[in-house]
């Protein structure tokens, strides 16, 4: 439907206008909101904001916009606030130090948030130049998995101290990155760790998952199951030719 590529082009538009900033010393980022409320001298990012693959396609349909330069700065981003592997929820950008620094209200705490970055990660096609540098960066979540078999629910990423066991959603969101790292073993065993919590078809009737962790669930399996993905520009590639697999009653 042409029209869908005209609001996308539209809505794209937009936020170049509302929430795109340049910053000195590093130059075009995505606010997590409209420039309107945002603040420096520390200027607040969301890591998970950022898909890889998203920029590419934007900068094909956008090509003398801020795309190709932000991905750059969300690789220099990774590669500075990603000391021990793990990516944070949230950092900041300090216009006065010129310098990545850890964000102003939720310090280098890594869980809910930073998550998806794993997910978007193993997403990227294995012909993107920058791919191998990037999971180079987010090497934590693997680290732990093969020292313990598990994943933590926080992680500081400044020290790499860990607490709590991660849900099973942080097992589907990570399951394209650990196949884009060929941890087979690691991918079966967190589809086992999915389906002993309940994380597929209808759950545990006494504690069923909440919305955002069926919903990791949903984007990994897929993608690990071929129902999407992404190409080397970052187009969305659905594969229409086969019916999902229908759901398991209770």
């Amino acid at each position: 439907a042409p029209a869908y590529r005209t609001l996308g082009r539209q809505l794209l538009a937009r936020v170049v206008a509302e929430e795109v900033v340049t910053f000195e010393g590093l130059g075009a980022m995505l606010l997590p909101w409209p420039r309107a409320t945002a603040q420096g001298p520390t200027w607040r990012l969301n890591p998970s904001y950022l898909p890889l693959q998203q920029l590419r396609r934007f900068a094909q349909e956008d090509p003398k916009g801020p795309w190709n330069a932000m991905a750059d700065n969300t690789l220099r981003m990774f590669a500075a606030t990603t000391p021990r592997g793990y990516a944070p929820d949230w950092c900041g950008w300090s216009t006065t130090a010129q310098a990545f620094v850890p964000d102003p209200e939720k310090g280098t705490m890594a869980s809910y948030d930073a998550i998806r970055v794993y997910l978007w990660a193993g997403m990227v096609h294995a012909q993107d130049p920058a791919r191998e540098a990037l999971l180079a960066s987010l090497n934590g979540p693997r680290q732990s998995l093969e020292a313990t078999g598990q994943l933590p629910e926080y992680v500081d990423t400044r020290t790499g101290a860990t607490t709590g066991q991660a849900p099973a959603g942080f097992y589907g969101a990570c399951l394209p990155y650990l196949r884009a790292l060929r941890q087979d073993a690691a991918v079966g065993a967190a589809q086992a760790r999915i389906d002993t919590r309940g994380g597929v078809g209808t759950g545990s009737s006494a504690h069923p998952l909440p919305y955002y962790e069926r919903t990791l669930i949903l984007f990994g399996l897929g993608w690990l199951e071929g129902d999407y993905s992404f190409d080397r520009h970052g187009q969305l590639q659905p594969y229409w030719k086969r019916a999902c697999t229908p759901a398991r009653k209770p």
